[in-house]
């Protein structure tokens, strides 16, 4: 799998559980402020898509569904 920037097309929590759908990925920016979770990591850390916002935080959406991008803020 060749390199992708952190919000490119590419990029994505599917492309993680690609990797892999049992163990949980992180995918940590040059901020410790932002991350982009697989399925598993989302059960790990009890993150489900209807939550509300983090205490000081969000979570991204995808603009076309209004869905949880995966990433977390």
């Amino acid at each position: 799998m060749g390199r992708a920037p952190f919000f490119g097309q590419a990029c994505t929590p599917a492309t993680l559980d690609k990797m892999s759908l049992d163990d949980p990925i992180v995918l940590a920016m040059d901020s410790p402020h932002s991350g982009m979770l697989n399925q598993a990591a989302a059960r790990k850390f009890g993150v489900r898509e209807d939550d509300p916002p983090p205490l000081a935080g969000f979570f991204g959406k995808d603009m076309k569904s209004k869905r949880w991008d995966g990433v977390a803020h």
